[in-house]
């Protein structure tokens, strides 16, 4: 499995394009890196352990990658829904594809530097919590507040 996680992290990393994953890859990949924290002991224990952080550090590339051309896709219309996994749409409709606002509030597509806790934007509503790179849209006047501060840098459309 560790040689599928750098394998598909280097074709993401040398293409320009999202890369179709095999299906069920987040469960496998689950699977073993619940594997690898066994809690071995000895010579082998070390071995998992080492192995475990290289894997989770692929794999944090390998979706930091996948995100970035996620976003630029949706922006430049080109996004192919069936390349992404079933958590990544998850993420997508929760935090890129919401409504166009009714309000007349404009927005502003951000992706976050640092977490951010919850806040209450000018338009009254709840914003995040947020991870770092994630995207988010998000009232004008806060994301402007937030770029400002170096918390968020704005991605054009």
């Amino acid at each position: 499995m560790y040689k599928r996680i750098l394998d598909s992290w280097t074709a993401e990393r040398e293409s320009e394009e999202l890369q179709r994953l095999p299906e069920g890859f987040n469960d496998e990949v689950n699977r073993y890196l619940e594997m690898l924290g066994g809690g071995a002991e000895g010579v082998r224990g070390r071995l998992m352990e080492e192995e475990l952080r290289r894997a989770k550090v692929a794999l944090t590339e390998l979706r930091l990658l996948r995100k970035g051309k996620i976003c630029r896709d949706f922006l430049s219309g080109t996004l192919d829904l069936e390349r992404l996994l079933d958590d990544e749409k998850g993420l997508f409709k929760e935090k890129v594809a919401e409504p166009a606002p009714t309000d007349g509030t404009k927005k502003i597509l951000a992706r976050l530097l640092r977490d951010v806790p919850p806040f209450v934007g000018v338009d009254l509503k709840t914003y995040g919590p947020y991870k770092t790179e994630d995207v988010a849209l998000l009232p004008a006047q806060n994301a402007e507040a937030l770029i400002k501060r170096g918390i968020a840098v704005e991605i054009k459309r």
